[in-house]
């Protein structure tokens, strides 16, 4: 009986938890509206992207820190893609028994 009544207090909590998220999500768009519609100065884009020179040592120094962060963002990617086949080699191997080509 312990079990059950710790599931049904679990899921009338997650349900709770699901029309609180709701309704908090709901406020928060309205407050982001809002906050834009009455600040449009704060929303304008900062000089450099605004009016700035391409050829400026600060926009250049901007394009490169953007594409070293898309490089790392790569890079990452790359590594959970590989991460992941070799949990599903793995998985397989030792689901199938079969041999695998290459050192596990």
């Amino acid at each position: 009986m312990g079990y059950f009544l710790t599931v049904v207090i679990s899921f009338l909590i997650a349900v709770g938890l699901t029309i609180y998220g709701v309704a908090f999500t709901r406020k928060v768009k309205v407050v982001t509206f809002l906050t834009c519609l009455l600040s449009t100065q704060l929303s304008y884009a900062c000089s450099v992207c605004f009016y700035g020179d391409p050829n400026d040592p600060v926009n250049q120094g901007l394009k490169a820190g953007v594409l070293l962060l898309l490089g790392v963002l790569l890079v990452v990617m790359i590594l959970l893609v590989t991460f992941f086949v070799n949990f599903s080699k793995r998985a397989k191997y030792f689901y199938d028994g079969s041999e695998l080509t290459g050192k596990i």
